[in-house]
């Protein structure tokens, strides 16, 4: 039986739209980073403790809009963890040991509604960013490497895009398909059902889905006997949609004969959790097919996380809130993850 523990619940003494959490700069503890509506981010120290309520050590202030995202990544190559928000206004602001160190502004403001940091095997390190009005920009702290306007992209194998089309998630990640080994793709959703496969800046193939996908993750999720090919080693694409369905993307294909899983309410957040040992029902064989396959950490339109795999739901946890955020969570030795949620509530989980 898989359970949520909780490690530790606070409340944080401003609210936030969005989190992180890592090292911070060149510090050695893990701090919480908060995005706020004000463009101003807090850190917290993590708690050691069930607190009522914790105060930031210290405030950066980004003097942009609303923060929508925040990541950390060693972008400026010093090594030190830097610190990356996007906000309303479509900026993008890194600080770099606690100072601006760049920022980037479109000519039209539009909210940035995903922000991916992708490093290739290479040490090839890019920004990526998607805007409500379309674009999607790729960047380094020193470059600009390419942009897309998704009402430029051809209607070829997709029906004509709408005439306001938005960014609505972000994946970048390395796609092993079909007699082909892993390549390096941004995959875009977009407000017209569409998922762009793009590589180096080249939009390859754009493929329908069956709802808009709000967010995406990868990882072992169906039997290798489940899908169009027999091998377990093609990359596998959790979509999680705002009606509630989840579906499972292999070599380029959605597998709409299969519909993974339905929450019921607007999926935002979706994260792999790697796989647990718990199905004791099972027969030896059964088990151990079973034991390889991912966790799926849901949250969405509704006060709670749900934990899934194999589509079926192994828990439901509520929260005091909708989930604004969740992260992985360093607690030293089990798979945890950090939820912030909209009351500015922080939840520290344990799946054992």
């Amino acid at each position: 039986m898989v359970q949520a523990e909780v490690l530790w619940e606070t409340k944080t003494s401003r609210p936030f739209l969005t989190l992180t959490y890592g090292k911070l700069f060149q510090e050695d503890p893990y701090f919480i980073v908060t995005g706020g509506e004000d463009g101003v981010i807090q850190v917290y120290e993590t708690p050691t403790r069930r607190a009522k309520e914790i105060q930031p050590v210290r405030s950066l202030e980004t003097k942009c809009g609303p923060i929508f995202h925040l990541r950390l990544h060693d972008i400026i190559r010093l090594k030190s963890q830097d610190l990356i928000a996007a906000d309303s206004r479509g900026s993008v602001t890194v600080f770099c040991n606690g100072q601006i160190f760049m920022r980037t502004m479109l000519q039209k403001p539009a909210g940035i509604s995903d922000l991916q940091i992708h490093e290739t095997e290479l040490g090839h390190l890019s920004i990526i960013t998607g805007n409500e009005d379309g674009m999607v920009n790729c960047f380094n702290a020193f470059n600009d490497n390419w942009k897309i306007r998704l009402q430029d992209i051809g209607s070829r194998n997709i029906e004509c895009l709408q005439a306001t089309v938005s960014v609505t998630c972000i994946l970048a990640t390395a796609i092993a398909a079909d007699s082909c080994p892993a390549v390096d793709y941004v995959i875009v959703a977009d407000s017209s059902k569409n998922l762009h496969f793009i590589r180096n800046g080249r939009t390859l193939l754009s493929i329908k889905t069956p709802s808009i996908v709000k967010s995406m993750c990868t990882g072992y999720f169906l039997h290798f006997d489940e899908v169009s090919d027999p091998d377990e080693n093609l990359t596998q694409i959790a979509l999680g949609c705002d009606d509630g369905t989840i579906w499972i993307c292999v070599d380029f294909e959605v597998q709409i004969s299969s519909q993974f899983a339905d929450v019921g309410h607007p999926i935002t957040e979706l994260r792999r959790l790697p796989p647990m040992g718990d199905s004791t029902s099972l027969g030896s064989h059964d088990k151990a097919v079973t034991e390889k396959l991912d966790i799926l950490l849901c949250t969405g339109h509704f006060p709670a996380f749900i934990l899934l795999r194999e589509g079926k739901v192994l828990t439901r946890r509520k929260l005091p809130d909708w989930a604004s955020a969740i992260c992985e969570y360093n607690d030293g030795k089990d798979i945890s993850f950090l939820v912030g949620c909209k009351d500015s509530t922080l939840l520290a989980f344990k799946v054992t």
